[in-house]
């Protein structure tokens, strides 16, 4: 869900779909991208933005992609469900990395995400 109100497709669509180009896969970021900043552009709009940033598609393309993908749109309202918890962390794990200029070995960076991400209370318990 995206602060004002307006859902995002981005965390639905899976990282590969079977039958589904390379290309057709960056290109769907970039429709949902259109789609959330210009809530009212309709089809030809949304393939002229396209085509100025380098795409080469036309307005059936991208109605078949919408179409396709539509399923993936509709299924989050009812249910409410979507992966943006996972990708959060895994967001914050990618920003560890360039953090400590990379990990020698595994288990330092297990350590180190456990320690991060982990929600352990660090603070010294009071022994009487």
């Amino acid at each position: 869900m995206r602060a004002a109100g307006v859902f995002s497709i981005q965390f639905l669509l899976p990282a590969s779909v079977e039958g589904e180009s390379p290309e057709t896969l960056r290109l769907m970021p970039q429709i949902d991208r259109i789609d959330t900043k210009w809530l009212l552009y309709g089809l030809p709009r949304i393939t002229v933005e396209l085509r100025q940033h380098g795409w080469e598609v036309n307005a059936k393309r991208v109605a078949r992609l919408r179409r396709e993908h539509a399923e993936q749109i509709l299924t989050y309202f009812p249910h409410r469900f979507n992966n943006a918890i996972a990708e959060w962390v895994n967001r914050r794990i990618q920003a560890l990395t360039p953090k400590a200029c990379g990990y020698r070995n595994r288990k330092r960076f297990k350590t180190d995400v456990l320690f991060h991400l982990g929600g352990l209370d660090l603070y010294p318990m009071h022994v009487l």
